[in-house]
């Protein structure tokens, strides 16, 4: 039977996991191994990463109404944007699941859009870590 107060007063940390991203070897100094280090996302982080990906789909049919038949006031309202227009909504998610799981190191929106464009196979395994800690839940602190 669940124990429902033990849980409740229980104190949880998050999974985390060392990731091998090979691929990066040559940005890593002289005999450090080329590792990230991910962890596990709550529900709520999770929600943000979708929703966060999501607001950005949204732009677009008022990107191209605002813009009309005009490439320049298009082009301009995607600079303005980051150029998130066009990119796929799994990848938007995936890029807010890493700026949020990242440990070490912390990875910002910047890299992990480089990381994503150039290191495609490195950015799709870290964020399926990151998922894959997240499924598995938070681990139960052992009391002293």
């Amino acid at each position: 039977m669940f124990n429902s107060s033990e849980f409740a007063s229980a104190k949880f940390e998050r999974r985390t996991e060392v990731v091998a991203v090979d691929g990066l070897k040559d940005f890593f100094a002289d005999g450090a191994k080329p590792e990230f280090e991910v962890q596990g996302l709550t529900h709520a982080e999770i929600a943000k990463c979708s929703e966060g990906a999501q607001g950005d789909s949204n732009l677009r049919p008022l990107l191209e109404a605002a813009a009309g038949h005009k490439p320049s006031i298009k082009e301009a309202v995607t600079q303005i944007l980051g150029g998130v227009v066009d990119v796929p909504l799994d990848t938007k998610k995936r890029i807010l699941q890493l700026t949020t799981g990242s440990v070490e190191p912390k990875i910002d929106e910047g890299m992990a859009v480089k990381l994503a464009e150039t290191f495609p196979v490195e950015f799709t395994i870290l964020t399926n870590k990151i998922l894959e800690l997240t499924g598995l839940g938070q681990v139960a602190v052992k009391k002293q």
